[in-house]
């Protein structure tokens, strides 16, 4: 005997024991077609780690394209230097387009109906920020949505998502540290995000920061930083367990254990062979994916 769950007005997926057949409704006198979506031995699923990404991911920059109460697609747009984090989902998800968007922008979009419920259904349980286009979705796919703690637990991989589309990882000269921000927009459901459990250490601040404002409404957005010499080697270690895809970002992040060693070579003669190691450790990190950008002041030869 086979059950039938009705998904929305015009599909419906029927089960049985060994597989998964999404029924497409067509005109009178066609056959229904059925896709095979998987088996017992094959279908397709996100171990707990992965979910966790991709709902960071989509947290950040997920798009949820909805159009007369119809799901149409669901897409993610990157930077060009941030372009792995798509190949990354595009194999995880076996499904989906990689295009360029702009100048210098890719975009990841999925509109096939069941790469879509297989995406909502993977990341259900994780989203935290999205959460109104998120049940909206569950509600078309006849999914029951799972709320999510606002607190990320202990090295949740929620929080490399979070990084790969909205974090920014930068070198402060005049405190000689390396410096993790994550900047979102503010709203009810970024105000409450927590992620005081996800590292050893907390946040070192969190503050909001006004954007813009027209005459009906200012608009802030919420910085997340690791910004002290002790939350270093915490986000390092974070890191190399719960992997960013962003090559650019990776990069960076893998650079702080070598900076850790050389930082006090700051403080040595500008003309000595200590702080010419130091300065080059400087040069690499700035220019690495950044060929063409002028160099700062400091660095600059007098």
């Amino acid at each position: 005997m086979q059950n039938i769950v009705l998904i929305s007005p015009t599909r419906s997926i029927i089960s049985s024991k060994n597989q998964i057949y999404n029924l497409e409704n067509q005109s009178a006198g066609n056959q229904p077609n059925l896709l095979v979506v998987g088996s017992s031995e094959t279908i397709r699923a996100l171990s707990k780690k992965h979910s966790e990404w991709l709902a960071g991911i989509i947290d950040g920059n997920g798009n949820f394209d909805f159009r007369n109460n119809t799901l149409k697609s669901i897409s993610i747009i990157m930077d060009h230097k941030d372009i792995n984090v798509l190949y990354k989902i595009k194999n995880l998800l076996k499904s989906g387009t990689i295009r360029i968007k702009q100048k210098n922008k890719f975009i990841y979009q999925i509109s096939n109906f069941n790469d879509m419920y297989f995406c909502v259904k993977s990341i259900n349980g994780n989203i935290r920020l999205k959460v109104p286009i998120f049940i909206e979705s569950c509600k078309f796919f006849n999914i029951q949505y799972i709320e999510s703690s606002s607190t990320v637990p202990h090295h949740s991989n929620y929080l490399a998502g979070l990084i790969d589309t909205k974090g920014s990882i930068i070198y402060n000269y005049p405190d000689n540290r390396i410096e993790v921000n994550i900047e979102l927009k503010y709203n009810d459901w970024s105000s409450k995000l927590d992620l005081s459990k996800v590292l050893p250490i907390p946040c070192s601040n969190i503050e909001l920061i006004k954007k813009n404002q027209n005459k009906e409404k200012i608009y802030y957005s919420i910085k997340f930083s690791y910004n002290t010499v002790n939350s270093m080697l915490p986000i390092y270690e974070y890191i190399k367990l719960n992997r960013i895809h962003s090559q650019f970002k990776f990069f960076r992040v893998m650079q702080i254990k070598e900076f850790l060693e050389i930082r006090y070579l700051k403080d040595k003669p500008k003309d000595s062979i200590e702080y010419k190691r130091y300065e080059n450790f400087i040069i690499k990190y700035i220019t690495y994916m950044n060929e063409n950008i002028p160099l700062p002041e400091y660095l600059k030869k007098k």
